[in-house]
């Protein structure tokens, strides 16, 4: 199944330094990472994402929005996104 994974980002024409954190530990750490990585901005949406990831999140120099309560959600999500 993973190779068939590889092949089908191979065959979206995916470069590999894209994905290299993948091809190096297939985890689901690194394919957030991954995501990360090809994303605009990023937001944490739950209490309990790793640490680790949050850190990556925050270093990566893209737009960053912590989690947010529920209460403070839908306000503190459109005044991020009007930044843009």
């Amino acid at each position: 199944m993973l190779k068939a994974f590889f092949q089908k980002l191979e065959n979206e024409n995916i470069p590999k330094d894209a994905i290299r954190l993948l091809i190096e530990d297939p985890s689901y750490l690194n394919l957030m990472k991954t995501a990360i990585d090809a994303a605009d901005a990023v937001t944490i949406g739950d209490n309990e994402v790793s640490p680790e990831l949050v850190e990556y999140a925050k270093q990566s120099g893209k737009p960053f929005l912590e989690y947010q309560t529920e209460e403070k959600n839908v306000d503190s999500h459109k005044a991020f996104y009007d930044q843009f």
